[in-house]
């Protein structure tokens, strides 16, 4: 049996709406679309939720099509939501995107819609140069990611080595370039204490934003499944990020915001609680055109070869079922049920191939035996 008690974790900061527009009393979040465009990759990192890295790809004017609907289904998705218009926002991601030979090409044709999305970059940052950030520049990308985990050591033997010395280089050339950088760190057992060290050197860099999750154990990373922050875990975890977010308020040292709205993470940070968005404002492509909610949870859907976004979107059982905003059984009892809706989907399915369970590392479940 599973019994919710209090858990007296929250601090006193500002509550923090996580929105992209507000019409009154109505928030509504914006359209993201995370496109992998590739599976290929140069590197093989321990906890990539990748297994495989070949795949056929769509082609350019494959991906010219979908583009336009994806604007048709930004616009209906505004209707529905009951505002007049926002703009989308696209992921373009992989495997390591730079692979794809005709790489510029693609982004070329996303900066032509620059009034109806913007567009940022997830990458390994090893193909980051001055040539490469100076044609970033001319496309119009709103950011990079590249992702940091822990010290050298730490980076290195999850990510391969003189990978760490690679991430740091890249962020600097993309501050060289005057390219908004972001950095993402995945937390687990080996590496969460690092975290601080993660954002030192992210302020070393001058990237502008350093946000983290916990391990979601799939592909490659079921090898990790121990490595699943524990409740305790996870709440000493939550803590060091709300430290390392009030050291720019404390000391003012930098401008590097330190974001602290993913799952369960408000029950430090006293913001908003998060609920999973797969479904409803996420969307995932796969590079050969597969659609799924989202890229950490990957149940099939159908191919956008097939099927038009919107008939996916709007139509698949599966999309239409984590709009309802569902609640786990064992959360309904739970003061933040309807807003935090059971934590983080993707690891609940990834371990029990069901998104209806509640987050494992929720310390506010407590089993009684």
């Amino acid at each position: 049996m599973v019994v919710v008690v209090a858990v007296a974790v929250v601090v006193a900061v500002a509550v923090v709406e996580v929105v992209d527009m507000c019409v009154g009393k109505k928030c509504v979040n914006r359209l993201m679309l995370q496109w992998h465009i590739t599976n290929r990759c140069n590197l093989r990192c321990k906890h990539c939720y990748q297994e495989d890295y070949n795949g056929d790809e769509l082609t350019l004017d494959e991906i010219k099509r979908v583009l336009a609907e994806y604007v048709e289904l930004i616009q209906s998705y505004c209707k529905n939501k009951g505002i007049d218009f926002i703009r989308g926002h696209i992921n373009v991601t992989g495997g390591e995107p730079f692979i794809r030979e005709d790489f510029f090409e693609i982004l070329a044709e996303f900066s032509k819609y620059k009034k109806f999305f913007s567009y940022g970059i997830l990458t390994n940052g090893t193909y980051i140069n001055d040539e490469t950030a100076k044609k970033l520049v001319e496309l119009n990308v709103s950011h990079v990611q590249v992702s940091m985990e822990g010290d050298k050591a730490t980076h290195d033997s999850i990510r391969g080595t003189g990978s760490f010395d690679k991430t740091m280089s890249a962020l600097k050339t993309l501050s060289k370039h005057n390219i908004t950088s972001h950095v993402s760190f995945t937390a687990h057992k080996q590496n969460y204490k690092e975290f601080s060290y993660v954002c030192k050197h992210s302020r070393k860099a001058k990237a502008s934003k350093v946000w983290t999750d916990r391990l979601v154990p799939m592909g490659n990373g079921k090898e990790m499944s121990e490595q699943l922050l524990s409740k305790d875990e996870a709440l000493e975890f939550f803590g060091v990020i709300m430290s390392e977010k009030n050291k720019k308020f404390r000391n003012k040292i930098s401008n590097l915001e330190v974001s602290s709205v993913r799952s369960l993470q408000f029950l430090k940070s006293g913001e908003r609680p998060y609920s999973c968005s797969a479904g409803d404002s996420l969307i995932t492509i796969l590079e050969n055109g597969d659609v799924l909610p989202c890229r950490r949870m990957p149940i099939p859907t159908d191919n956008i070869l097939n099927y038009s976004l919107s008939e996916i979107y709007y139509d698949h059982k599966v999309f239409k079922d984590l709009r309802q905003e569902n609640i786990p059984e064992e959360c309904k009892q739970c003061v933040y049920a309807s807003k935090c809706r059971g934590g983080s989907k993707c690891i609940s399915y990834a371990l029990y191939n069901d998104y209806t369970k509640p987050d494992p590392s929720c310390p506010i479940l407590k089993s009684k035996s």
